[in-house]
């Protein structure tokens, strides 16, 4: 018997280069905000099974300059694959919140007050988020899976960092994960 992992679960799917030249739906946008030379650099996919619980706030990413707000170099389009209803649950996102994440002592506090967006759309439906916008998965009170493909897009720009450095500094930004407290 396989013990049943809690919580939302991620996993990178093994498919890149079959699928770094299919012709996405979001492609047009992601060229328009990214620029003409961005590329696909990952594909994953993330399941909430009945009964997983709502995730912590997190960001995907972090800021590669520190010190002034660059335009984004990394896009995130989550693609649900069932339905997103109240009772599958769905991203939460606060928007704007790439505004406030991005320094050294930068941490992402009184989320409460702040203005949050759900989407609740039907499967195939794309959202495009900004790599370093706050967001958490909500918790899924149905009877079924709720599956979420997500790929993610670079600058030529971030690509060139990414290679440069390894990928640990701007990936990172040399720092680990912010979380909410």
């Amino acid at each position: 018997e396989i013990p049943r992992v809690t919580g939302v679960q991620t996993c990178a799917l093994p498919i890149l280069e079959a699928v770094q030249n299919f012709s996405w739906p979001w492609a047009p946008a992601i060229k328009a905000i990214l620029g003409s030379s961005s590329s696909l650099n990952y594909v994953g996919c993330v399941v909430a099974r009945p009964g997983d619980a709502t995730q912590n706030w997190h960001i995907d990413g972090v800021h590669t300059n520190l010190d002034d707000h660059a335009k984004a170099d990394r896009i995130i389009v989550f693609c649900p694959l069932t339905d997103l209803t109240e009772d599958t649950g769905c991203t939460e996102f606060v928007p704007t919140s790439h505004f406030a994440s991005r320094g050294a002592d930068a941490k992402f506090k009184n989320v409460s007050h702040m203005r949050r967006a759900r989407h609740y759309v039907h499967a195939g439906t794309p959202i495009v988020m900004d790599y370093r916008l706050w967001h958490r998965g909500l918790p899924n009170t149905s009877n079924k899976n709720r599956f979420l493909l997500y790929t993610v897009y670079q600058s030529a720009k971030g690509k060139r960092a990414l290679e440069d450095t390894g990928g640990d500094l701007v990936a990172l930004g040399g720092r680990k994960f912010l979380r909410a407290k």
